[in-house]
């Protein structure tokens, strides 16, 4: 992807550069570009062309504290963070989170040594910003987007972003918001902060025998819980379905035993 980015440098310039040269002497219409996080080579057309810059992270404001944690065990203590692969004992102390989480959980990007340098790269270039803008919104990370606040540029939390449906002017809803109506209502019902919400994003994927382990977790503990489970599709790295079948995969109990008091 990095060298995929250095192809399109040149074009970015060209279309950032044209409206404003079309603008004769006046001040250019370009007031600022904003650059997704793996993209951070466009930085680079940014400053040629004397353009503030800012970063768009899609992800929450945790996983970008824990690259940026990790890059500073890979810049200032020289430590390989793919070493942590499969390491079930070492416990990181992230300072944007409470409590230690095990190295061997990261996320496998992170723990392949040609991915890690690419991301933590990526995170490193942040810094140079204006600003980051971030999908999470102060209630939901208090504590991470304060301790964040202290180590970068400034931070623009306008989570969530949601895939609206638009009708002129008028926002109606999100898209398929009709067919999870009965979670809103479901939720509606529950009490204040004792619902546990799972969802391991776009890619994350999981064999049948974790997720077992994941439902029987839940199954044990005892708390209301919502769950995004998903599968990979065949032959297809775009994204994941819905399990047409969750039952393949929780215990013969699970369906059963949490009917009408979680959504699973």
């Amino acid at each position: 992807m990095g060298k995929f980015m250095e192809y399109q440098k040149l074009h970015v310039k060209q279309a950032v550069t044209k409206p404003m040269q079309s603008n004769g002497d006046s001040p250019g219409p370009v007031a600022g570009v904003v650059i997704d996080m793996l993209c951070s080579q466009i930085m680079d057309v940014a400053d040629e062309l004397g353009i503030p810059k800012y970063s768009f992270f899609p992800s929450c404001a945790g996983s970008l504290g824990v690259y940026l944690h990790l890059l500073t065990l890979y810049d200032e203590l020289n430590v390989d963070v793919a070493k942590f692969k499969n390491d079930r004992v070492t416990e990181l102390h992230i300072p944007c989170f409470t409590n230690p989480i095990p190295a061997g959980v990261l996320p496998d990007v992170i723990l392949d040594k040609a991915g890690a340098e690419l991301i933590l790269d990526h995170a490193k270039r942040i810094r140079e910003t204006k600003g980051v803008i971030m999908n999470t919104f102060m209630e939901l990370e208090t504590q991470t987007i304060q301790t964040l606040s202290c180590d970068l540029p400034p931070l623009y939390p306008v989570g969530p972003i949601l895939n609206m449906i638009l009708r002129g002017d008028s926002l109606l809803e999100s898209k398929g918001a009709h067919k999870n109506s009965d979670i809103i209502n479901w939720l509606d019902d529950q009490p204040p902060l004792s619902v546990v919400f799972l969802c391991f994003g776009s890619l994350g994927e999981f064999s049948k025998e974790q997720l077992k382990e994941i439902a029987d977790a839940l199954q044990n503990c005892g708390f209301r819980f919502i769950w995004s489970l998903r599968q990979a599709q065949k032959d297809d790295i775009t994204g994941l379905t819905e399990f047409a079948y969750p039952k393949e995969v929780c215990p013969k109990s699970f369906l059963i035993v949490r009917l009408g008091l979680e959504k699973s």
